[in-house]
C-alpha cells in the first residue's frame, strides 16, 4: 500500500495523473469496445497442390465470413487476421508448387523443377536453374616431318716440302693425294657417325693417332675422328715418301628432302670407284665392307679377332691387304 501511495503523491507532484488516469480509462475500454463490436471467424482450410513427386503439407488459409458492423477505427476496413495466398509456379514447367503464408510466420512450396516461393512479405523470389553446355573441339596435330641425315668430312693433307690442301666436304671414295697417285681412299662415315674410315695400300706405313685394323703392323684400314691426324710413310723402289693427313671435321648434316638425301647418299668419286672395283678384286676384306645407301653409313662386319683369324688361315698377309692400282685420267 505504501507503493501506490508514493506513486500517487508523485503524480500528483508531477501533474501526471491526468496521463494516468487516461491510461487506466483505456486499458479498460478497448477489451470491452473489441468484445462487444467482434463476430465469430470461421477458418476453412484451403488445399495446396504440391509436386506429384513430393507431397507438400497442406497449411490452413484464414479467411473472414462477415466484416465488423460497428468499426470504430478510421480509414479502409481490413481484417488484420486475413491473408492473401499466394501461388509459385515453377520456372522448367515440370511441375508448379503453391505456398500460403499463416499471420504469424511463413511458409514456402518448392516445385520439383528447382523454383521456391517464400512469404511472410508477399514477395515471391524465383530461382532458375541454368545448365551449361561444353563443346569440346578436336585438334589436329600436324606431325612434324622426316629428317634425313647426311655427312660431310673435311681433311687436310700435304706432302714433304708441300703446301697442305685443304678439302671440304669430300667425296666418298675419294683417292688420296690424287687418282693417278692412290695412296689411301676415303671410304665412309661409319654407324656411329663420328669416324671416317680409309683405305690404306699396303705399300704404306701409317703412325699416329688413328686406329688401325687388323693392326698397326698391317694396317689395310685406318678408322680417324675429328682432331687425329697420321703420318703416313710410303715405301717405294725410289725411296720414302711422307705425308699427313689431319681429319678436321666430320659434320651431321640434315634436311627434310628425301631426294636431297638420296643424292648425297649417292655421292662418290668416279676415279675412286675403279680403284676401289680393282681393289675388291683382289681383297677378301673388302667384302666384309657394307656401304648402305638408305643411311649414307659404312659398316664392317669383321671385328680385330676375325681379321687376325684370316690371317692366320690363310698365312700371308698380302692376302688381305691390296695395292692401290691408279686411275688414269680420262680413262
Amino acid at each position: 500500500m505504501n507503493t501506490v501511495r508514493n506513486l500517487i503523491s508523485e503524480l500528483r507532484e508531477k501533474r501526471l495523473w491526468p496521463v494516468a488516469a487516461a491510461l487506466i480509462i483505456a486499458l479498460v475500454a478497448v477489451p470491452v469496445l473489441l468484445s462487444s463490436s467482434g463476430k465469430t471467424v470461421a477458418v476453412s482450410p484451403t488445399p495446396v497442390t504440391g509436386s506429384a513427386s513430393t507431397p507438400t503439407p497442406a497449411l490452413p488459409a484464414v479467411s473472414v465470413t462477415t466484416t465488423p458492423s460497428d468499426a470504430r477505427l478510421t480509414g479502409p476496413e481490413r481484417d488484420p487476421f486475413s491473408q492473401q495466398v499466394k501461388a509459385s509456379s515453377g520456372t522448367t514447367g515440370s511441375s508448379t508448387g503453391t505456398s500460403s503464408t499463416a499471420a504469424t510466420g511463413s511458409s514456402s512450396s518448392t516445385g520439383s523443377s528447382g523454383s521456391t516461393s517464400s512469404g511472410g512479405t508477399g514477395a515471391a523470389t524465383t530461382t532458375t536453374a541454368t545448365s551449361t553446355t561444353t563443346t569440346s573441339t578436336t585438334t589436329s596435330v600436324t606431325e612434324p616431318p622426316v629428317k634425313y641425315l647426311y655427312f660431310e668430312v673435311s681433311v687436310v693433307y700435304g706432302g714433304s716440302g708441300s703446301v697442305p690442301r685443304t678439302l671440304d666436304n669430300v667425296t666418298r671414295l675419294t683417292p688420296l693425294p690424287r687418282a693417278s697417285d692412290p695412296l689411301i681412299v676415303y671410304l665412309g662415315v661409319e654407324k656411329d657417325k663420328k669416324t671416317a674410315m680409309f683405305l690404306v695400300s699396303q705399300i704404306v706405313h701409317p703412325t699416329g693417332q688413328g686406329k688401325c685394323l687388323p693392326n698397326r703392323s698391317d694396317c689395310q684400314f685406318l678408322d680417324m675422328k675429328a682432331g687425329e691426324a697420321d703420318l703416313f710413310k710410303v715405301v717405294r723402289p725410289s725411296g720414302t715418301v711422307e705425308f699427313t693427313v689431319s681429319l678436321t671435321a666430320v659434320k651431321t648434316v640434315s634436311t627434310t628432302s628425301p631426294i636431297a638425301a638420296a643424292a648425297a647418299y649417292a655421292r662418290e668419286s668416279k676415279g675412286g670407284s675403279k680403284i676401289i672395283a680393282r681393289a675388291t678384286a683382289q681383297s677378301i676384306a673388302l667384302h666384309a665392307l657394307i656401304y648402305s645407301r638408305q643411311t649414307g653409313t659404312l659398316s664392317v662386319h669383321l671385328s680385330r679377332r676375325s681379321f687376325d683369324h684370316l690371317l692366320s688361315t690363310l698365312g700371308a698377309p698380302a692376302a688381305l691387304g691390296v695395292t692401290l692400282q691408279p686411275f688414269p685420267a680420262g680413262s
